[in-house]
């Protein structure tokens, strides 16, 4: 039978919610100040005040998992699994500022992370998410108790129509985010919409394979599907799969891919819950990601070139540019058709497989939220994520209109 004591220190979450506040504000603050070049003093504290407030919030969080027992309610569950997940958004934070910090110590050191920074970045990714993220996040959440769902077969037909219908939202996600990305970054000539272009395109295909292809695909599904499901699903479909879409969503830290990380994130949610086997949603993950971020990324890393070195290409195109031109269309129009195919089977079929059920006794959605969002370390989560997006989106506006 499952341990349903309550322990509930209510300072320590409250203290966390303070310390995620002072990270978001000194981590914005150090984006902004390096960006603008200020050349203000505290510039050189606050890289200590950062890994300073960092060390204390994972202190803290370590204490508070000692201390409470927190099994039930919502709101205290709620609490347990969020403190891991702000665990592991503070660990793949600081460790790749560490890392950086520590390439470019001195100038030999500079030299040789600008000539290999794309490799460096993907290779950050995969030591700091995976190699510590993972396993940080896997014992911050040990404690929580987890309910197992019941397996069930799929099946190669439904696996298929879900493979659809995710392109479909992620397109829908897509077009919906792409403009707010654009309103944020190319009235101020930033570059945060160039960065993500540039380790795509220029990165090999081993990297995107391997780190986006494959690891993402099984460490983002056991950590946001399986880990966080498991120890939510005791009060309903509807809040688990929420929390699951969003907080993979705010995790990509940008609204380039926010949009549809929650809205593929809610899919892999609820097909997790209706088959109790994170192999499908792993396969469905591995889908998109090398749908988009390798073949089509891969078609572009040859064509990109070609077109940026021939401007008066329209009149001058060989045959194996028109080749990878037309391979590239017929690809996208592609993954236009399987998208809308998408949408169209979700609205043909979502009462059929996708829709929600209410257990017996459940609260509303209402009520659910209500409770979700009364745990102050759900916004620590919230608070960490959103210094990605500040960091993401702050330095090139400020120094937009520093330097106008």
């Amino acid at each position: 039978m499952e341990n349903t004591e309550i322990r509930n220190n209510k300072v320590l979450p409250w203290l966390l919610l303070i310390l995620a506040v002072l990270f978001t504000a000194v981590r914005t603050a150090n984006n902004v100040l390096v960006v603008t070049d200020s050349g203000n003093s505290i510039l050189n504290y606050l890289p200590l005040i950062y890994l300073g407030v960092s060390a204390l919030f994972l202190i803290l969080s370590v204490v508070t998992g000692i201390i409470n027992k927190v099994h039930d309610p919502l709101t205290l569950r709620v609490d347990s699994v969020e403190r891991a997940f702000s665990v592991l958004c503070i660990v793949t934070t600081v460790f790749p500022y560490l890392i950086r910090r520590a390439l470019i110590s001195s100038k030999d050191m500079t030299d040789f992370y600008e000539a290999h920074y794309i490799s460096i970045a993907f290779l950050m990714t995969i030591v700091t998410m995976y190699v510590i993220g993972f396993p940080s996040l896997a014992l911050s959440a040990r404690k929580t108790p987890a309910m197992k769902i019941g397996q069930k077969a799929l099946g190669l037909p439904k696996f298929l129509m879900y493979v659809s219908i995710v392109a479909g939202l992620c397109m829908v996600g897509a077009f919906i985010g792409a403009p707010v990305h654009m309103a944020l970054t190319i009235p101020f000539n930033s570059n945060a919409s160039s960065t993500i272009t540039e380790m795509m395109l220029n990165s090999s295909l081993f990297e995107r394979v391997l780190t986006v292809g494959v690891l993402a695909p099984i460490f983002e599904e056991l950590m946001f599907r399986k880990i966080l499901i498991d120890r939510t699903i005791k009060y309903g479909e509807f809040i688990s799969i929420a929390l699951s879409g969003l907080m993979f969503g705010l995790f990509h830290g940008n609204f380039q891919q926010f949009f549809f990380a929650t809205l593929a994130g809610a899919l892999f949610a609820h097909v997790y819950i209706r088959t109790g086997r994170i192999r499908y949603t792993i396969f469905l993950h591995m889908a998109v990601n090398l749908s988009t971020s390798v073949v089509t990324t891969s078609i572009l890393s040859k064509l990109y070139p070609i077109v940026h070195d021939n401007p008066d290409l329209a009149d001058n195109m060989d045959t194996f540019t028109a080749l990878i031109m037309m391979g590239f269309m017929g690809w996208v129009l592609l993954l236009l058709l399987i998208a809308v195919t998408g949408i169209v089977l979700l609205c043909v079929f979502y009462k059929r497989y996708i829709k929600i059920y209410r257990a017996p006794g459940e609260p509303s959605k209402s009520a659910l939220i209500g409770q979700a969002v009364k745990s102050p370390v759900f916004w620590s989560f919230i608070v960490l994520t959103l210094s990605d997006f500040l960091s993401e989106y702050l330095p090139g506006i400020a120094g937009f209109i520093v330097n106008r």
